[in-house]
């Protein structure tokens, strides 16, 4: 593997990319140093615990796409054949195969085959209100203003309070709008409003910000027949047992439950208040 690393201009000069705070920016350079000769890392929680950085740094450079994960916890450099060239006599292709063949390569910028954005996008449509010396300081308030990417004057009424709870949550979770395609997908989710948060938080917990991720988990408990929010908890628990994971999640997804109990009273306030 090559071992020098190189950094386009255009991209860390950007407005977009110098508005994000220190520490995320420093992630970001850890990560591509740490990358293979495509761009791929499956050590993002080990860098982190390096040099300091937080999650949210990480949940940042998704949300702001300069990175995509995968369920597989590995992740890639969206500009990485921007940044860097390298001699086919020093070039050691990525052992990630799977993950690779997820990409589309275009204008040198990778995307997901399957994802909505192509080419060079250095931002989002989420643009985070944050110090920039600090993520930690954004505010449940400020974190949820105008979430729901939807026309609230015509679709408003076509959406239960419970599917525009879950929407909420899981924007401020993703750090991005719920795409069209995401709305029907939630819709059709039928298990009630504790049981999907338990599923969230525990994508959440395993770093994996993917729809089809939660999706995947309620249909797996609605297969063990997991009917109550403790079956969903002992089916959690026995399912690590199994893994031999033996870190103590429960503490994160409960702190993460008490934070959203009070997005759904923000949402029953909004609810009266348009329709008041």
């Amino acid at each position: 593997m090559a071992q020098k690393r190189m950094f386009d201009k255009t991209i860390a000069d950007s407005d977009d990319f110098l508005d994000m705070p220190l520490t995320t920016q420093a992630l970001y350079f850890h990560l591509n140093i740490r990358a293979d000769d495509d761009g791929f890392i499956d050590n993002c929680n080990s860098i982190m615990r390096i040099i300091g950085a937080k999650e949210d740094d990480f949940k940042l450079l998704i949300a702001k796409r300069y990175l995509i994960p995968f369920e597989s916890k590995v992740c890639v450099v969206r500009h990485w054949l921007i940044h860097n060239t390298i001699r086919k006599d020093r070039y050691n292709p990525t052992i990630h195969l799977d993950e690779k063949r997820q990409l589309i390569v275009n204008e040198k910028v990778y995307s997901l085959k399957d994802d909505e954005y192509t080419g060079n996008h250095l931002a989002t449509n989420w643009q985070p209100s944050i110090d920039k010396n600090s993520i930690d300081k954004i505010s449940i308030e400020e974190s949820s203003k105008e979430l729901l990417n939807i026309d609230r004057s015509s679709n408003i009424d076509e959406l239960d309070s419970k599917c525009l709870e879950v929407c909420e949550i899981l924007e401020k979770e993703f750090g991005r709008t719920i795409t069209p395609l995401e709305l029907e997908k939630i819709k059709m989710w039928e298990y009630p409003v504790d049981i999907i948060k338990l599923a969230i938080a525990e994508g959440v917990t395993n770093g994996v910000f993917y729809i089809k991720y939660i999706d995947k988990v309620l249909f797996n408990w609605k297969k063990a027949n997991v009917r109550t929010l403790e079956e969903a908890k002992k089916y959690i628990e026995k399912f690590r047992q199994g893994k031999g994971d033996n870190q103590n999640d429960s503490s994160e997804q409960n702190q993460k439950l008490s934070k959203w109990d009070e997005v759904r009273k923000r949402v029953e306030e909004k609810r009266k208040n348009e329709r008041g």
